[in-house]
Formats: C-alpha cells, structure tokens, sequence
C-alpha cells in the first residue's frame, strides 16, 4: 500500500458525502489526495431491505496518477502480460451493499 497511498496526500482517512437528487439519481463525493470529486452511482434494490449501488473512480480526477505509476513499477512483474506490457489501470470499481432497518 506505501507504493500508491504513500505517493499521495493525506490518505490516512479517505472520506465520502453520499448524495441523492430530486430525480433519485445518486452519487458520492469522495475526498482523495487532497480532492474532492463526484462519482456518479447506479442503483438497485436487491431485496425488500437491501440496496446495492455501483461506480467507477477515475483516478484521474483525484490526480493520482503518479500513485497509479508507482504501484504499477512496483507491482511490474505481477502486472506483465504474455505480450511482455506492464500495466495497472488508472480506474476503480465502487460497490456498496446498504441494508436497511424499519423503525
């Protein structure tokens, strides 16, 4: 974890705002890297209780690409195809399951 949260700032609490709009279209704010950006989030109900919400973080947006650059020299070897290219992408998968309780 030191060659990618360790090339950037302030990574000792990642911290998020969960938003819902009018329209019910969803999203989080999540500050990285000294950032706060948008990631847009889709959602679905997977029971009478339970919620499941998904998107993508573009690492990009939080200027963490040197971070992206560092774990992937570090990670070279493990991240090396049969075709002889190293590589580790700069996007991350967001998944949140949220049970809820009647009171």
């Amino acid at each position: 974890m030191e060659f990618f949260f360790g090339v950037m700032d302030n990574t000792e609490l990642i911290s998020g705002v969960f938003k819902v709009a009018e329209d019910n279209s969803c999203s989080i704010d999540v500050t990285l890297n000294g950032k706060t950006e948008n990631i847009a989030l889709t959602h679905k109900a997977v029971s009478d209780n339970a919620l499941t919400f998904d998107g993508v973080m573009e690492l990009e947006n939080w200027d963490a690409l040197d971070a992206v650059a560092s774990i992937n020299k570090a990670c070279e070897a493990l991240h090396t195809g049969k075709d002889g290219v190293s590589k580790t992408w700069s996007d991350v998968a967001v998944h949140a399951e949220v049970m809820l309780q009647k009171n």
